[in-house]
């Protein structure tokens, strides 16, 4: 996924957080209902914006570098093995 798809949708969604409480007052709710709202909200769609970003780059969650270290120690661990001494 290019990296400008994400910073497009985290762009989309600073500015649809910014205005939601614009919209909410135009509906005459009151301002509590409004700052709970936008900040369940808030928390939601960032929360899944950044598990959206974690599952893009998984591989620093990943230990790969030992994993490989690991896998390559048992080829040539291996491949002592097979050699006539």
């Amino acid at each position: 996924i290019p990296p400008t798809y994400t910073r497009h949708t985290s762009r989309v969604l600073c500015l649809f957080l910014g205005l939601l409480p614009i919209a909410l007052v135009g509906n005459h709710i009151s301002p509590g209902t409004i700052y709970v709202t936008v900040a369940l909200l808030a928390y939601v769609f960032v929360g899944i914006d950044e598990i959206g970003v974690e599952i893009e780059h998984p591989f620093p969650l990943i230990p790969m570098f030992y994993l490989a270290r690991a896998a390559q120690s048992n080829v040539e661990n291996q491949y002592r093995l097979l050699l006539p001494i």
